[in-house]
C-alpha cells in the first residue's frame, strides 16, 4: 500500500467529516430567521415610532398656530374672557392617504400678576398607529398693560 496517496475509503472519510449535518443547518436556519424577525420588529418599532413623533410634531405646529391667533386679540377680547372653550377649532392633516383630526381647545385662567391672563391651550388628537389619544398644551401670558 502507497502511504502518499490516501485509500478511497480514507478520502470519503474526510469529506464526510467537512460536511454539516441536516441538524447543523436546519438549528443554523433556525437562529438566522430568529435574527431576521427581530430585525423586522425593530424596524417596525422605528417606524411607529416616527409616526408617533411626526403626528406630535404637526400637533404642536397647529398648537402654535391657533395660539398665534388667539394672542392676536386685546386684553379685554371677549375671546380671552376667564372660561374654558373645548373644540375651538379643529385642524386637519392628510399624509399617506390617512386624515388625523386636531381638536384644539384652550381655557383662559387669570394669571400669576395683576392684570394678566393665562391661556393654556391643548390640541389633542386620535393615533391610528397605538391606537390612543394624545395630546399637547401650550401656554402663554397677556397683559393688559405693564406693571411697575
Amino acid at each position: 500500500m502507497n502511504t502518499l496517496w490516501p485509500s478511497r475509503h480514507a478520502q470519503v472519510k474526510a469529506r464526510s467529516k467537512a460536511a454539516f449535518t441536516l441538524v447543523e443547518i436546519l438549528v443554523a436556519l433556525g437562529l438566522m430567521m430568529m435574527t431576521i424577525s427581530l430585525f423586522m420588529n425593530s424596524f417596525t418599532k422605528a417606524r411607529q415610532s416616527a409616526l408617533l413623533a411626526d403626528d406630535r410634531m404637526k400637533a404642536i405646529h397647529f398648537a402654535r398656530m391657533n395660539l398665534e391667533t388667539l394672542i392676536t386679540n386685546t386684553y379685554s377680547s371677549s375671546n380671552l374672557t376667564i372660561t374654558n372653550r373645548p373644540n375651538w377649532v379643529t385642524n386637519y392633516s392628510v399624509a399617506s392617504g390617512v386624515t388625523s383630526v386636531y381638536y384644539c381647545s384652550y381655557s383662559v385662567v387669570t394669571g400669576q400678576y395683576r392684570n394678566s391672563k393665562t391661556i393654556l391651550l391643548t390640541n389633542s388628537w386620535y393615533n391610528l398607529v397605538v391606537k390612543r389619544t394624545n395630546s399637547v398644551t401650550v401656554a402663554t401670558a397677556v397683559c393688559s398693560g405693564f406693571q411697575y
